[in-house]
């Protein structure tokens, strides 16, 4: 998933894990944007990794090597002398705990408290509610912008977003319905500013073919609807 997760102006992308048994554990990226030129992995400065709750690793599974499991291969296998490297808890013979790495499967971003946060979808676990503390340490301008529809689809789907900052940069997203694996994140696109703190104009094409001009200036911290228009200007 992608999205400007620290309001610079800076599309950033956030990568999960997704690693379970057999595999060992696999870290969730994050991935910011240094305006453009190259991506940093603050992931664990953030505290993103490692997991804050649970460790590293879970219960994945429990065989009973000397009654119904008996020819399950994980039985041969913990019977190593690696075991334990393995995953493999308990006694061969008997009852057999397979353990296995946490891993994240998808993930969301959502503004919970004035800025973007994290919800994760952890594989045969409890969900992980990442908050962001960027809102505590500065302000953060933003501009979140939701497209409605007269003519398009609904959600305005494929649609080219277009802000205009005061010091003539563009900020172009596209509005693809914020879906990943197993996960949408909310829909209003989400305009990080950086030190700006207002959009001169946005200029939008629908995917009806339509080239919408919605005139300025729109404060940060605004949440715009955008109604697509029957005539090309507004």
């Amino acid at each position: 998933m992608d999205d400007d997760v620290n309001a610079d102006g800076w599309d950033d992308v956030c990568i999960t894990g997704s690693m379970n048994f057999p595999y060992r554990y696999s870290t969730n990226a994050m991935l910011l944007n240094e305006r453009g030129k190259h991506f940093t992995h603050p992931e664990f400065v953030l505290g993103i990794e490692p997991h804050a709750v649970g460790g590293i690793e879970q219960e994945w599974m429990q065989l009973d090597c000397a009654g119904r499991d008996t020819g399950n291969k994980s039985c041969t296998i913990c019977a190593g002398p690696n075991a334990k490297e393995l995953g493999c808890r308990g006694d061969t013979k008997g009852a057999l705990t397979i353990m296995a790495p946490r891993g994240t499967r998808s993930a969301v971003l959502l503004d919970v408290d004035g800025d973007l946060d994290i919800i994760t979808n952890e594989f045969n676990a409890a969900p992980q509610l990442l908050i962001s503390t960027l809102a505590a340490t500065r302000k953060v301008n933003f501009v979140k912008v939701r497209l409605v529809r007269t003519r398009s689809n609904r959600q305005g789907l494929v649609a080219v977003v277009t802000a205009m900052l005061p010091d003539h940069r563009r900020l172009t997203k596209v509005m693809d319905g914020k879906s990943g694996s197993l996960s949408q994140s909310d829909l209003p696109l989400y305009f990080g500013l950086g030190d700006a703190d207002h959009v001169e104009s946005f200029a939008i094409d629908r995917p009806s073919g339509l080239h919408q001009v919605y005139a300025g200036p729109v404060r940060s911290g605004t949440n715009l609807s955008i109604t697509e228009l029957a005539t090309p200007h507004q």
